[in-house]
């Protein structure tokens, strides 16, 4: 059996669409757990409608985010494998099909496959990107460790929602969703998780359709600029975790693993650095957050067998006018974005 957790927070115009999508490819052998999460638009009474199925079991909390409600389902789930779908996307019609016979032939620690990414503004799709490992069949741990970076750039690393885990392996191993991180909550756990896992079967095709609301997903998640760092020390941590039986002769491997990383910080101090909310004083907070990270010194130092500094560390720790100098980059990248939409808004009106 697999048992598809799907979290619903005010979910109502959505979760119909996503439960047809799940039992959609004729799979028998499936159950889905709902774990409403203090939803108030009208979803925790579907939840509870749609539960007349008894492949469907509803469970209501309090409000504790997505982490929070993928735990919970977790504790009830029975199947020989868990999946996560959010309540506003889709899964392809024989994704579950195509799983079960991945785990039967393979008995595969987990199975991984494509992402399609539908960017939506206004009601209207705007494009679709995929992301997936080009490559189908197993792969062992090893393997996995040696194609870190890539594995990361094709987003096999980075979401839960395209991915069957092996249930025992993470309720033996404690393998839970981290409630204290508000973004990269799905990397930490996947990574965790591969810390156990012997091997992973690839699929390539997208079978999982993520639905993008320009309009409505942001990033005001991180409420704190150090929160950003929090996140980032986090992934840190799980890939040193990962790695922790290689040494200072795997530079290569070692290496990767801290471009990964390192990414990840980047990633999250530019998208806080273009919130709208953030000022001069969080920006030197972030600045202060990051030169100050113990994490990212120690997989920094493994890589290399020193403790030295990067470039944008001696930056944020030596210029005490970072902090302006990075205001001034955020106030000219918008300041250009507009000079490039504007002309094509003022064509559109006309």
């Amino acid at each position: 059996m697999i048992s598809v957790i799907i979290p619903v927070y005010n979910g109502k115009d959505t979760l119909l669409r996503c439960v047809e999508s799940v039992f959609g490819g004729g799979y028998g052998n499936v159950e889905i757990i709902l774990v409403d999460d203090g939803s108030t638009d009208g979803s925790a009474e579907l939840c509870d409608k749609l539960s007349a199925d008894v492949r469907i079991k509803t469970l209501h909390k309090q409000n504790g985010g997505a982490s929070s409600a993928r735990n919970a389902g977790i504790a009830q789930a029975r199947g020989e494998y868990i999946m996560f779908v959010d309540c506003d996307d889709t899964l392809e019609p024989d994704t579950l099909a195509r799983v079960g016979s991945a785990v039967e032939e393979t008995h595969a620690d987990m199975v991984i496959f494509g992402m399609r990414f539908d960017y939506y503004r206004k009601g209207r799709l705007e494009r679709s990107d995929v992301l997936s490992y080009p490559k189908d069949g197993v792969m062992n741990r090893e393997q996995m460790k040696a194609e870190f970076k890539p594995l990361f750039g094709h987003n096999s690393l980075s979401s839960v929602c395209n991915k069957a885990f092996l249930r025992d392996m993470v309720i033996k191993n404690g393998v839970l969703f981290n409630e204290k991180l508000r973004l990269y909550e799905d990397l930490d756990f996947t990574l965790r998780f591969l810390m156990y896992a012997d091997s992973s079967f690839f699929i390539s095709k997208p079978l999982y359709n993520y639905y993008i609301d320009g309009d409505a997903r942001e990033i005001s998640r991180l409420a704190a600029p150090e929160g950003v760092v929090v996140n980032a020390d986090a992934i840190a941590e799980s890939i040193m975790a990962l790695k922790a039986d290689e040494t200072e002769a795997d530079t290569a491997q070692l290496g990767g693993a801290y471009d990964v990383a390192h990414s990840v910080y980047m990633q999250l101090g530019f998208r806080y650095l273009l919130l709208k909310s953030a000022r001069m004083n969080d920006i030197k907070r972030l600045c202060k957050a990051y030169s100050g990270s113990e994490s990212l010194k120690k997989l920094k130092a493994r890589r290399t067998g020193k403790s030295g500094r990067s470039r944008f560390e001696t930056y944020v720790e030596n210029d005490k006018y970072a902090a302006i100098r990075l205001l001034v980059l955020r106030k000219r990248f918008r300041r250009s974005l507009r000079s490039l939409i504007n002309p094509i808004l003022s064509m559109i009106r006309k």
